[in-house]
């Protein structure tokens, strides 16, 4: 059930209007939610609910354990536990077949046969997601940061709500488990912010993002006939469609939840204006980079004990950080590309001075050369398209709607940039009858140019 398919829609406007009906409430709206969240997740396959009931079963418990017990000891191995659990579900089900093959490889090359065969397993879909929502609620129970849930249907509510739970953004126990305990007000504003973060989320995937993956995935395909310049215009393609598909999700799933009141925190602000790669981390997949940092990048260590330490912690942080956006060999390299350049800025940032405007240039120049890798399907088919640049710029091929396409990508940069100047991802919601046109002129976009068949969002693989 996409959030761009008609099912959805009619899907929504249900649970929206039985949602208000209950807005006396509020324990019977989390009822509603929870069964609404489970219809939806089981839409995907019905397979895969008892798999995140699971998770949910043994992590409230472990956690309620936890809270109640006294010796160091025992909250510990409960502790470990829930994390092992949780880790070795995420690592059977995501990279069996990947380290399997990768080790079946290995001894193949050095002369060795092997018995190990990879299974059928089938990918349970936002299973990086719920792992990483589940982690962060027993590891904040375990520092005693929060209480556990009141009730295990509480914190089913907390693990499955439907706006987040396949692609994110990554929340913490600590900002929603609190927001289904009273009751949820829903303002006028709460309404208009909900329905511009639909409609823009919705022009950034379907204007922008799938009309950039037809082109992007025609130059990409491997057998593809490309020159060096067909492999930049795909990369520079790929790079505004992998961001407008995800933060356009992540747009959408916002403005869901607030039109129900939630306050969900932004996930992408404006990424592609960072002056440097740092910075772009700190705008880019925001809930990631931040649940990275505090659940492993400080507890390996952080900044603390020297350089060499600091630049160690940051290059296992994002080797693994790539790592889990899928089993493939390409996203570690994509990681280690993105942790050598953090060393990098980390070592430089005190040294050289850029003027902000090249800065911004250079760091987008950096991210896309990332993206290449990141969507290139093997280590081999990325030396192929590597290989194919070294070769010269030259463009073998033309590109029906590019000049339609363009005009869509540079108003995106414009609006974006408008945004930065104000430093307010939301003023066009405050802008009085101003946003009325301009939620008219998205609209019209939508239907103008949008690609109206339901494309799978691109994080719903990882």
């Amino acid at each position: 059930m996409l959030f761009n398919s008609l099912t959805f829609a009619v899907f929504f406007i249900i649970v929206l209007t039985l949602y208000n009906a209950l807005s006396k409430y509020y324990k019977l709206q989390n009822y509603l939610l929870l069964i609404a969240s489970y219809i939806f997740y089981g839409c995907w396959n019905w397979k895969f609910l008892f798999l995140i009931s699971f998770s949910i079963i043994f992590d409230y418990f472990a956690a309620v354990f936890i809270d109640s017990e006294k010796l160091p000891a025992k909250r510990k191995l409960f502790l470990a536990l829930s994390i092992l659990v949780n880790l070795g579900l995420l690592g059977f089900f995501k990279y069996y077949n990947f380290f399997t093959q990768s080790f079946v490889t290995l001894l193949q090359n050095i002369g060795l046969s092997s018995n190990f065969d990879t299974l059928n397993i089938l990918l349970p879909i936002g299973i990086s997601f719920y792992t990483f929502h589940s982690l962060n609620y027993v590891i904040d129970v375990y520092r005693g940061k929060i209480k556990p849930a009141n009730s295990i249907f509480e914190y089913a509510l907390f693990v499955s709500f439907f706006p987040q739970l396949v692609a994110g953004p990554i929340l913490r126990a600590a900002d929603l488990l609190p927001q289904f305990q009273k009751p949820r007000v829903v303002s006028r504003y709460d309404y208009n912010l909900g329905f511009w973060l639909i409609i823009w989320g919705l022009f950034k995937k379907i204007v922008i993002a799938d009309n950039c993956a037809i082109i992007a995935d025609a130059i990409f395909k491997k057998g593809a006939v490309a020159g060096g310049g067909d492999i930049i215009i795909g990369t520079l393609l790929f790079t505004f469609q992998i961001y407008c598909d995800f933060s356009g999700y992540s747009d959408m799933a916002i403005g869901l939840g607030r039109l129900m009141g939630f306050k969900i925190d932004i996930n992408f602000n404006l990424p592609y204006l960072a002056r440097n790669i740092s910075e772009f981390w700190q705008r880019w997949h925001i809930s990631l980079s931040t649940w990275l940092r505090d659940y492993l990048y400080i507890p390996l260590g952080g900044n603390r004990n020297g350089n060499h330490n600091t630049y160690c912690n940051l290059m296992i942080t994002m080797l693994l950080g790539g790592l889990w956006h899928g089993a493939n060999w390409t996203f570690v390299i994509w990681g280690g590309y993105h942790g050598l350049a953090l060393v990098g800025h980390r070592i430089a940032e005190n040294k050289i001075r850029v003027w902000a405007p090249i800065g911004v240039v250079a760091t987008f120049c950096l991210v896309s050369f990332g993206w290449l890798i990141f969507r290139a399907e093997s280590f081999a088919h990325l030396k192929e398209m590597m290989s194919v640049i070294s070769n010269g710029f030259l463009i073998k091929r033309a590109y029906p709607g590019i000049n339609e396409l363009l005009f869509y990508i540079v108003f995106l940069i414009v609006f974006q940039v408008i945004q930065y100047k104000k430093k307010n991802l939301y003023f066009i919601a405050e802008t009085g009858n101003f946003k009325i046109f301009f939620y008219s002129l998205i609209v019209i976009f939508i239907f103008l140019s949008g690609n109206f068949t339901a494309h799978q969002f691109i994080y719903f693989q990882f």
